[in-house]
Parts: C-alpha cells; sequence; structure tokens
C-alpha cells in the first residue's frame, strides 16, 4: 500500500469497518474511533488524525488496496491502516498497537528518533528500558 501521510507531516489512521445497524445504539466504530482518538491525540498531539470509513461506501471504493484485500479474503473488518499500510486487520480495535505504531512513526520525524516522551530509543525498546522486569529476592 502507498503512504498518504499528507505534506503537513500529518499521519492519518484508517479504521474501515460495516455501517452502524439501527439496533447498534452507541455501540459503533465511529464512537470507537473517537474515543480512541480522545485518548490518543492529548499524548501525540495535531499530527494525527482518525477517520472510520465504512465497508462498501463512496469513500472506500476510493482506497483500491484495501478493496482488493477484503475481496480476496486477506483482511477482515474492522481493518485499521496507518498513512495507507495496513497495520491490524480483523477483532478488536488495538489502541496499544495503533499507538506505538504511531509513536514509531512520529519518531522517525524526530532529530535523533527522539520520542514523544523525550526518551531517544531505537528499534522496539519500550520506555523504562528494554529490560523492564523488577526481580524480588528471596528470605
Amino acid at each position: 500500500m502507498q503512504g498518504d501521510a499528507d505534506q503537513s507531516n500529518e499521519h492519518v489512521v484508517r479504521v474501515f469497518a460495516p455501517p452502524v445497524g439501527e439496533c447498534a445504539g452507541e455501540n459503533s466504530w465511529e464512537n470507537a474511533v473517537k474515543a480512541l482518538a480522545g485518548r490518543l491525540k492529548p499524548r501525540l498531539g495535531d499530527a494525527v488524525r482518525f477517520e472510520t470509513v465504512h465497508l462498501f461506501s463512496k469513500q472506500f471504493f476510493e482506497h483500491p488496496e484495501v478493496m482488493a484485500m477484503v475481496q480476496n479474503g486477506e483482511a477482515a473488518a474492522p481493518i485499521v491502516t496507518l498513512n495507507g499500510e495496513l497495520l491490524q486487520s480483523g477483532g478488536k480495535l488495538s489502541e496499544r498497537k495503533i499507538r506505538e505504531a504511531l509513536e514509531v512513526a512520529l519518531a522517525a520525524e524526530r532529530p535523533g528518533g527522539v520520542h514523544a516522551d523525550g526518551a531517544a530509543r531505537s528499534g522496539g525498546e519500550r520506555p523504562g528500558g528494554a529490560n523492564n522486569t523488577q526481580r524480588t529476592q528471596g528470605a
């Protein structure tokens, strides 16, 4: 898939999911994406945009790479992309996976790969260092 972050270095998370049924009430993909954006945008800033795209809507057909994955059975809803690249297919939205992918994308733009929390890290290293476990001593 081609990346689709726009020229202002905005990162786009798209969630491709079925439209809401009449009996869904508040349980909709739009509400789930809004809640996710509400939790992540304060931490990650305005360089991130979240969108919900209904499967088989006009907007869905503007993404032939996602359409092909659905037609070929290679992806199941919800399908999550970051800058046009497949991030997740099926199951529940993984806030951790989306956040970590966004942090990597944002860190790549910072000098020296400095993360949002100010720590310089490489690869999959997490805050607190590579070995973030505590050992206890027996009596």
